[in-house]
């Protein structure tokens, strides 16, 4: 497991990643001696015999598997930040192993750490966006954190399999996108109003054309986000909410309002989630029978997937009860 731990998304919209993560290229991120692995995405897993992302993250890679070795050789001749070389492997497709151009680069992450960033493309042809799209989340496999590709319009075009029980309205995802094309990083993480109260949500815009933006959800962790210094919203770009309906923020890491759902519309309080306390910011679930079924807690390791996936520390956010009670 990587020392420093990267929230999925923050490295998905990276100025290096986002354009090859966007066409669906197979990538695996590793600190700048490949002794550590920091980050990958679905098809990057699967490049290294693993289906799921965190899998692969948590197990690390066979040093001996011969693509490995090939991107060790080739990452000796990488010295500068923005180095690249080009070397040629060998993919499974189908029942035979088919010779591929892959490539590695030395870039540099945001807490100025060096990484070399291992791509592949999948296809010999450009995807759809909607494969594309599909492609983005194949290997996130949280199932307390919900994901969708979402286009221009706030429309969907990929999710998982939960995310649309979050009830997400068009306008709020697409305020969200505007917030994230205006900001420097193309990231920004807050809470938003969904079917279930308000969660800590993040987006980030990948691609302009075709458009393309990635939205992640956390449904058990309670407000904990990684501080994004986001553009406040603009009163046209959502309604003002109702007091009764607000959240109740503290006021020394209050974010800014949320992008949140027309004015009127009932937000549950956490307290009446079950299997919720309120207390603790590393509560974990399990779902047997998809969503809203919990039975008591989760493995560590689903908790550190939704660190890695969605983001954590930063705010905390308490949520009046929607018949009037005291905030819990």
């Amino acid at each position: 497991m990587p020392a420093v731990q990267y929230p999925f998304i923050d490295i998905a919209v990276h100025a290096r990643v986002r354009e090859r993560f966007s066409r669906g290229e197979a990538m695996v991120l590793f600190s700048a001696d490949l002794a550590r692995l920091l980050w990958a995405n679905g098809a990057g897993a699967e490049l290294f015999g693993h289906s799921a992302v965190y899998d692969l993250l948590d197990q690390g890679v066979d040093r001996t598997d011969i693509t490995f070795r090939q991107l060790e050789t080739a990452a000796r001749q990488l010295a500068d930040i923005g180095d690249k070389r080009s070397l040629m492997i060998r993919v499974a497709k189908g029942f035979q192993r088919a010779q591929v151009q892959a490539a590695a680069e030395l870039i540099r992450l945001s807490q100025g750490e060096k990484a070399i960033l291992f791509s592949v493309p999948v296809s010999a042809r450009p995807l759809a966006s909607d494969a594309s799209a599909a492609q983005m989340l194949q290997g996130l496999d949280d199932p307390d954190t919900h994901m969708a590709v979402i286009g221009a319009n706030g429309e969907v075009i990929a999710a998982s399999p939960g995310f649309a029980s979050l009830a997400i309205s068009g306008e709020t995802a697409k305020t969200l996108i505007n917030l994230a094309g205006a900001h420097p990083d193309r990231l920004v993480k807050r809470p938003v109003a969904t079917g279930r109260g308000y969660l800590p949500a993040a987006v980030g815009k990948l691609s302009d054309d075709p458009p393309l933006n990635l939205l992640f959800a956390v449904e058990t962790a309670i407000g904990h986000l990684d501080a994004v210094d986001a553009p406040g919203l603009d009163s046209v770009d959502a309604p003002v909410l109702d007091t009764v309906d607000a959240p109740v923020l503290d006021a020394v890491d209050a974010p800014p309002q949320a992008a949140d759902a027309p004015a009127g519309e009932a937000s549950a309080p956490p307290a009446e989630l079950p299997g919720r306390t309120g207390r603790s910011n590393r509560l974990d679930r399990d779902r047997r029978r998809g969503v809203g079924h919990r039975r008591g807690r989760g493995d560590p390791r689903r908790d550190r997937r939704r660190k890695r996936t969605a983001g954590r520390g930063g705010r905390r956010i308490r949520r009046r009860n929607d018949r009037g009670d005291a905030p819990g």
